[in-house]
């Protein structure tokens, strides 16, 4: 099983490839590029598993797995274990600022 980690998104076209436009992308998902579901486009073998998107619990989707669990607003942090897809979280400590999920 082949995975991509990103921090925050990546195009299938853009796996394996590098430049300022696919740095960019990764580092802030579909928001650079205006393409807020970029996850729904994935079509690859391949897993991504990313994050940036925090959520309350590990999402998988469309052979992506979002691991961002809202650690920085008091959450959870969570690891995968890959490829088992297993995942390890522990509440956090601290809280950085309120959590409040997207519509």
């Amino acid at each position: 099983m082949l995975a991509v980690i990103t921090h925050a998104g990546i195009l299938d076209n853009m796996i394996g490839e590098d430049s300022e436009y696919i740095r960019k992308f990764c580092a802030w998902g579909g928001s650079a590029a205006n393409i807020p579901n970029w996850a729904d486009l994935h079509k690859s073998e391949i897993t991504i598993i990313w994050g940036h998107k925090p959520q309350l619990k590990p999402k998988i989707y469309n052979n992506t797995i979002n691991i961002d669990t809202a650690g920085y607003f008091g959450n959870e942090l969570t690891l995968l274990k890959y490829p088992e897809l297993t995942f390890i979280s522990e509440k956090v400590s601290e809280v950085y600022e309120e959590y409040q999920e997207e519509v």
